[in-house]
């Protein structure tokens, strides 16, 4: 074999490599998801829906993150109440991540958050309420709770579109 055969053995070997990493770097993006790229596992970018690219020795992607509007179903919280009633109420939400970057990179577990942030809220409410003006303020209660819920979770990357308080 001449030297010249070899050299050619060797960059077609060198390009198979190269086609093989720019290939397997290509990543579909769906429609109502985002996905994170780091580099080095540092934040680098945030890959939108369609035909992506990340260069496969440096980056690595996170799984995606969905845009969609999700709900979630709160187990009853039970509240005393000014004339030291105690009271369950149930909650649902409707809640969309707006900032996959925030959303990422914000808070551990962004649900369990949620929920306590909703109960300290709601015992900070009730308990200057009696127990008759709660179940009469359930609809006025939900929109202060969604209000003070958006204050923190902006800060996460997460929107808060409707709060439902139930009795179960």
């Amino acid at each position: 074999m001449t030297e010249a055969e070899i050299v050619m053995i060797v960059a077609a070997i060198i390009g198979g490599i190269f086609i093989l990493m720019i290939l397997s770097g290509i990543r579909t993006v769906n429609q109502g998801t985002a996905v994170i790229v780091q580099r080095f596992g540092k934040y680098n970018r945030t890959l939108q829906p369609g035909l992506r690219w990340i260069f496969k020795l440096t980056d690595k992607a996170l799984p995606p993150i969905s845009l969609k509007e999700q709900a979630a179903d709160f187990s009853p919280q039970s509240f005393a109440t000014k004339d030291n009633v105690t009271v369950q109420i149930a909650y649902t939400m409707s809640f969309q991540v707006v900032d996959p970057k925030l959303f990422a990179y914000g808070i551990e577990r962004p649900l369990t958050a949620i929920e306590n942030l909703t109960a300290s809220t709601l015992r900070d409410i009730f308990v200057n309420l009696d127990s008759n003006q709660i179940l009469s303020r359930l609809h006025t209660t939900s929109a202060k709770v969604c209000e003070v819920l958006n204050n923190t979770t902006n800060h996460w990357g997460i929107q808060i579109s409707r709060v439902e308080l139930r009795k179960p």
